[in-house]
């Protein structure tokens, strides 16, 4: 059974939900939309993110479509099966059971078979990115601002990338210019969003590694 946490405060919801193999998933809800982060960051919590991301979707689909469905419904299904739930995965396979849900996005017809990248300098730099895995990102990093848009709106891979960006600023692990450089070229080269935080990281760790 998962420790699990939820705060209901009408505009604002919560849960955290911790595991017994060592993962903790993070959700929020407000006015502003819904955030995911799931601990620790490896290859099956990314998938487990990325289908997290796409149930949310597919419940806010559900909102519109279905009269009385709402989050505090949803929030009741999310205490339900994660109290029988050990494991993460066990916890979505269990919440797409229960809603119906396929817990993925579709690729769509016109994803470009490599990653189109277009970049336009002022303040600031604003990167425009359209992947194959169909996700489109138009990424603002200023000198003390980041603001993204991602369609569709995956929440865990579009917080883990203004996450990442973020944290690259405040430390000052390297200057603007370089982590501007190291995001295009990270992305020129990647399948989809979570594959551009990882090459970006990558990036900026050998832009930090001591020259010969």
């Amino acid at each position: 059974m998962a420790k699990l946490s939820i705060t209901n405060q009408h505009d604002w919801m919560r849960f955290i939900a911790k595991f017994a193999d060592g993962v903790t998933i993070k959700c929020v809800f407000s006015r502003g939309g819904s955030s995911v982060d799931v601990a620790p960051v490896n290859v099956s919590t990314k998938d487990i993110s990325m289908q997290l991301s796409a149930i949310l979707l597919e419940n806010e689909q559900k909102a519109r479509n279905e009269s009385g469905w709402n989050l505090g419904k949803f929030f009741g299904i999310v205490e339900e099966v994660g109290k029988s739930s050990q494991k993460a995965e066990d916890f979505i396979e269990a919440l797409k059971g229960k809603l119906g849900f396929k817990g993925e996005v579709a690729r769509p017809d016109d994803a470009p078979g490599k990653a189109v990248v277009t970049v336009k300098q002022s303040r600031g730099c604003l990167i425009n990115a359209h992947f194959p895995s169909g996700e489109i990102v138009e990424l603002k990093v200023n000198k003390s601002s980041v603001s993204i848009v991602m369609k569709p709106d995956l929440s865990g891979p579009r917080d883990a990338l203004v996450k990442f960006v973020f944290n690259i600023k405040g430390t000052q692990m390297v200057d603007d210019e370089t982590l501007n450089r190291v995001l295009v070229e990270a992305a020129e080269g990647s399948l989809d969003v979570f594959d551009w935080v990882e090459r970006a990281r990558d990036g900026v760790s050998a832009a930090m590694a001591p020259k010969p």
